[in-house]
Order: structure tokens, then sequence, then C-alpha cells
């Protein structure tokens, strides 16, 4: 780095590309624009219109920042203080959208119709209503935060946000587990069981250890989740001592003869950290597809496994501690249509509802040729 004294800083990037950045004092106050300028002409531009829009009393560089410089500006000071698989999901999302598609426009020249055009945007990839909804979030606070910051104003300030639909959950029957079971390979029923039968988020199931499993006493015992990144808990209602219903056990034990050598239920490639987060839907879905069922994930066995126990008339609030929801509120938000009002040992209730599929059931099912 060398510096002159006209207030302009020159740099070497990594590339080995050279920029330059501005400074100026302004009443006593040293002032550095955000961004940086690729010509020395540029720089002393930019230099020139801050300290003459300074001395109108209106703040240095507001509205000539881009929307990347914006948001290059934010994630220096914040993205450090996420969590890091947030810190992920946000760059991905900036890199992959936000910043191609309006990246360099000038924050002067947005209007409110703009806030339009990237919700069309966003729903033209693909995007569900609620992913679309949370990114707008993110858009809103990182422009709110210019604009309380004196980097900018803030255009879209008072524009709504993305109405928030209704998940209507996809779920799996007890008879249709009961066939994919049938023709599963030992991870894919681990799985899926794990999910149907016991309701295990999918961090839940990556971040379990063979030592968390007492199979003398058929219980299972969840102390962590894997992200991807590190081990975690969603709530401390999430750490519990769950009953394995036979189909459960049998699949863990199945699936423990393949992986022996290895501490995680769910070993990732050379066995030193638990799988990928995406893999578990990955194996679920060659399932469905040999299965020819529809597409759930990992997460929507777990509404299946909460379902089935209501309509088979399980009490909702042993079906809350059983899912380990953090309050009976949410168990009633996503399945209050479903209440019922028998109660019994829930894992014993699930063992009743899942026949176990011996040999000698499958060898019956073969000679009648179904």
């Amino acid at each position: 780095m060398s510096r002159n004294m006209t207030g302009i800083n020159k740099y070497k990037t990594k590339d080995g590309k050279t920029v330059y950045r501005v400074r100026y004092s302004y009443q006593g106050k040293d002032v550095r624009l955000p961004g940086t300028y690729k010509t020395v002409t540029e720089a002393q531009d930019a230099r020139a219109d801050a300290i003459k829009a300074a001395k109108k009393g209106t703040p240095a560089n507001k509205n000539n920042i881009t929307v990347k410089q914006l948001i290059e500006l934010n994630c220096r000071l914040h993205l450090k203080n996420l969590a890091r698989n947030t810190r992920y999901t946000r760059n991905i999302f900036f890199d992959k959208h936000l910043i191609p598609f309006m990246g360099n426009r000038k924050i002067s020249t947005l209007k409110k119709f703009d806030w339009l055009e990237i919700i069309d945007h966003l729903e033209g990839k693909g995007l569900r209503p609620n992913s679309v909804r949370d990114i707008m979030q993110v858009v809103q606070a990182i422009f709110r935060w210019g604009d309380d910051n004196d980097k900018c104003s803030n255009p879209f300030e008072k524009c709504k946000l993305p109405s928030k639909e209704k998940v209507i959950h996809t779920r799996l029957d007890a008879k249709t587990v009961n066939y994919l079971w049938s023709i599963a390979h030992p991870i894919e029923r681990v799985i899926l069981s794990m999910g149907a039968m016991n309701g295990y988020r999918k961090g839940e199931m990556l971040g379990l250890w063979w030592e968390d499993i007492d199979f003398t006493n058929n219980t299972i015992h969840i102390q962590r989740s894997w992200d991807g990144y590190e081990y975690s808990i969603k709530t401390e209602n999430s750490r519990a001592t769950l009953g394995m219903p036979p189909l459960v056990a049998k699949a863990l034990k199945e699936w423990r003869k393949v992986n022996t050598h290895f501490k995680f239920v769910f070993p990732g490639a050379g066995g030193l950290k638990p799988m990928s987060p995406p893999m578990p839907n990955y194996y679920l879905k060659q399932l469905l597809k040999r299965g020819s069922i529809e597409h759930v994930t990992v997460h929507e066995l777990r509404h299946s496994c909460a379902r089935t126990l209501l309509i088979n008339g399980e009490d909702m609030q042993l079906v809350q501690k059983y899912m380990r929801h953090a309050n009976i509120g949410v168990t009633v938000d996503l399945y209050g249509d479903l209440d019922g009002g028998v109660t019994v040992k829930t894992a014993g209730r699930m063992a009743k509802i899942y026949e176990d599929l011996t040999d000698k059931t499958t060898d019956k099912k073969e000679n009648t040729g179904s």
C-alpha cells in the first residue's frame, strides 16, 4: 500500500490488480468512502463529489454506492457474528441471486418498483414463497442498516414483505412406509424408520454416535445435532432419551453390521466427521424413486410420524413430548386438526402401528406373487 497527499490510497489486491480508495477530512473528521475505484481519475472525481456533498450538509457518498458495495460493508461487519451455516446460506444468496441481478446498480437509482422486481426474480428461480420472504427480510435489514449508519438511504423502507404461505407437508402413511421398508437398503431403512417412526430431525440423525444407542434397553440418547460444520442442539427440549420401535432397532442393527469401523452412525467420507447434511435426502430420494412414491424430504418424514400418531389416537401433549417441540403451541399449530383422544405409551403406540416385517412375511409375499 502507498499513500499520497491527495487522500487517495493505492492498494494491490490478492489478484495483483491495482485499486484506489478515497479519504478526505471535513470539519476535523477523517472520512473514508466505501468501495474501491479502478483508476486515479475515478477516485479523484469521487473524492471531489464527496467533499462537495459534505459542504452542502448531505452525508458523504450517500446513495452513490452500489448494492454490491453496501452488501460488502454489511457482510464485513455482521457475517462474522453469525453461525457458520447461516453465513454460508447468506453468501450463496448474495453471490447467486442478488449481486448478479442488481449488484452494480447505484442505490440512488432504486425505486419501490425494484422491490417487486427482486421478488419476481427469486420466484422465477423456483424458490418457495417462504424462502422468498426470508430472503427479502435480509435485503430489508441490510438497507435499514445502511440508512441507520449513514451509508445510503433506504428505498425499500415502506415496502411490504411477501405474504407467508402456509406449508402443506407431504406425508407418508404407515402402509407406504412398510412398503418402502421392504425394498430399502440398510442405510435407507435407518433414515426411513428413524424419520417416520421416531420423528428425528435430520441434524439429530447425523449427530448420533453409536455410543448414544442402547440396544439392551431399546433407547436412543439425543445429545447433539450436526449442521455440516459444528455440533449444536435446536432447543433444550431436543435433548431426550427416546424409545426405539422394533423396526428402528432392527434397521440400526443391520446398519451396524455394515458400518463397523466408525463412531458415527452416519459417517462421512473417511469417517473423520459425520455425513454431509444433503446426503440423507439423497438416499431417501433414491428409495422413493425405486418405490414410485412422490418425493418427500427427511423432515417431512418427521411430520409423517406425528400425524400417524395423532390419526391413530395418540394424545396431543404426548406427541409434543415425543416430537420434542419447545412447547405445546408448536404442536397444535402444526397438527391441531388431528388431535386424538386415547393416550398410551407413545413408542409403544408406534410399535403397534407398524408391523414387524419378518422373513416369514417376505417369503409369503413372494409365494403369492405380490
